[in-house]
């Protein structure tokens, strides 16, 4: 077959790469760059609680890959590092924890309270409530429009005494939709996150090319073309992929710097394959629960719901009845765009419904 990987490829001695994790999405930066107000005002809603007093309630919204999630959690890093034992951060991802038992789990997981095995989810607020109720507390609901159902927002509401309820959410209409009676009884503060201008985005990608790079990789021209390219579309985190893909592109060819080329090319990637690399970042995001499910019908496209359910129960060993599995797991696969639900008429004996890849994502290769 030949020399498939003799190519004079840069060896990790001089790889452009300092950090190759500070252009990973999760990377948290030790300052965060833009957001000082937006960070203070949240620090705000929660200050009563240092008083054993209800915090403010909050509603987060701005658009995709401006900071919201960032500035959050490093609120919650400043509470845990300064040893604000009275008041407890918990965060809950709602992508991947969107039904009211998930996210009691999530909960119970981040006050350190194991004992959930045969619980349902009353029982594990009971359990979230005499411990949170010792202290006070800030619970974070980041894509809070996922949320299946609310009550445990509700139950949130209810049983414990001194909180702090933030949603982040990119819906500015999601607070609307929610029940009259849950809306009045948060009555939360409105926090729009701006998008970044073009400076602003011009020192956050610096910034990152400081903790990523060596010194003196990415040339000049290279680097406009990738700020000219992020602040048309705003969106941070598609600069940082712009900042790696460039990266393994440049040293894919054995160079010692990042041209506005390389760049180029990397943007020429990320038109044609955005959805794609949305998808994978969502896909990384999922527990090994979710990952099983993902290959299950990967494995078994074109099946119906009823034998897709069948399987996972079988492989995961977790008993799940049939109804929530479509409406927990199916459904939301659907609405975030990785499958289709396609009803077939039986006739006589009713409807079932298949469960097919979305071809338009091609997700079949992650």
């Amino acid at each position: 077959m030949g020399d498939l990987f003799n190519k004079d490829f840069l060896k990790d001695s001089e790889s452009l790469f300092k950090n190759y994790l500070a252009l990973d999405i999760s990377f948290f930066p030790p300052i965060i760059k833009y957001r000082e107000n937006e960070q203070q005002y949240i620090a705000e809603c929660i200050k009563p609680l240092f008083n054993k007093r209800n915090g403010k309630n909050l509603i987060v919204t701005g658009n995709p890959g401006i900071g919201k999630t960032l500035a959050i959690k490093s609120v919650f890093k400043e509470l845990e590092e300064k040893c604000y034992d009275d008041v407890k951060p918990i965060y809950v991802n709602c992508w991947k924890d969107s039904s009211s038992h998930r996210i009691a789990l999530t909960i119970c997981d981040a006050i350190g309270y194991k004992f959930v095995h045969n619980k349902n989810t009353n029982d594990l607020f009971d359990e979230i409530k005499r411990i949170l109720n010792r202290k006070a507390v800030v619970i974070c609901f980041d894509e809070a429009d996922k949320i299946e159902d609310v009550s445990a927002v509700y139950l949130v509401l209810e049983q414990i005494y001194n909180k702090t309820i933030i949603f982040i959410t990119n819906s500015k209409e999601w607070i609307s939709r929610l029940d009259p009676r849950l809306r009045s009884r948060l009555t939360p503060e409105a926090l729009d996150f701006r998008d970044y201008n073009e400076q602003e985005i011009k020192g956050i990608l610096k910034q990152r090319i400081d903790y990523a790079f060596f010194d003196d990789v990415f040339d000049k021209d290279a680097f406009m073309t990738l700020i000219e390219y992020t602040s048309l579309i705003k969106d941070v985190r598609s600069g940082l992929f712009l900042l790696r893909e460039s990266g393994d592109i440049a040293e894919s060819k054995s160079k010692k710097k990042i041209s506005a080329e390389d760049v180029e090319e990397a943007i020429k990637k990320i038109k044609e394959s955005k959805p794609e690399i949305e998808s994978e970042e969502k896909i990384r995001e999922m527990d090994n629960d979710e990952k099983l499910l993902w290959g299950i019908i990967k494995e078994n496209n074109g099946k119906s719901s009823t034998e897709i359910h069948d399987i996972y129960t079988k492989r995961s060993g977790k008993e799940i009845k049939y109804r929530r599995f479509k409406d927990s797991k199916l459904n939301v696969l659907r609405d975030l765009g990785f499958i289709n639900l396609e009803e077939v008429s039986l006739g006589t004996y009713g409807t079932k419904t298949i469960v097919n890849l979305n071809k338009n994502k091609k997700l079949d290769e992650f």
